[in-house]
């Protein structure tokens, strides 16, 4: 992966980078769940320093902020069920594709009926673990890598007793993923 030159220290640092984040909603998530998910997904990301903006394109949504391209500093989140992605043949609760030839990728899903049946089983809030899913692969999109870390929010499995736990350093990123993030960010709006 390459990353994109800091122009200064303070660039990388700055609390104040925007990241735009379109929810296409094909799943139909009650607008509590959402709004529960969307809060967890900004708190987290607020955590290294970046302020999210929220667009919500529902199933059919004809709005025009939903459909205009992409500019720096935006990604789409696509909430599906997995069964309407059938062919991905995984138990992962969500995807980013990433886009090696860019600053940072544009499109992930997150898997509502696996994130809703992982709630269950660990007893966990839905719409938490809808917000960390959605916090996990924003980060995929902003690191521009499907690769995993050991520990953390960006750890490749989430365990039945992880979530039981709900240790607070289970759900954080580490320095070093807000440092690549803020970097991408910033490369894009250049």
């Amino acid at each position: 992966m390459i990353v994109p030159a800091v122009t200064s220290a303070a660039d990388a640092s700055d609390g104040d980078l925007e990241l735009s984040v379109r929810v296409f909603d094909d799943f139909g998530v009650s607008e509590k769940d959402l709004n529960g998910a969307t809060e967890e997904a900004a708190r987290l990301l607020e955590g290294v320093g970046l302020r999210l903006a929220w667009l919500r394109c529902p199933r059919g949504s004809k709005a025009t902020g939903c459909h205009r391209p992409l500019g720096g500093g935006e990604v789409m989140v696509k909430l599906a069920g997995a069964f309407q992605l059938s062919n991905r043949g995984t138990a992962a609760m969500g995807y980013a594709f990433v886009n090696p030839a860019a600053p940072y990728a544009r499109l992930a899903n997150v898997f509502v009926d696996l994130v809703r049946a992982a709630s269950r089983q660990g007893r966990m809030d839905l719409p938490v673990l809808m917000g960390r899913a959605m916090a996990h692969e924003i980060g995929h999109l902003l690191i521009n890598s499907n690769g995993h870390a050991q520990g953390g929010l960006m750890r490749a499995v989430w365990s039945t007793a992880e979530l039981r736990r709900d240790a607070d350093s289970d759900w954080r990123f580490a320095e070093n993923e807000g440092l690549l993030m803020r970097t991408a960010l910033i490369a894009a709006r250049q």
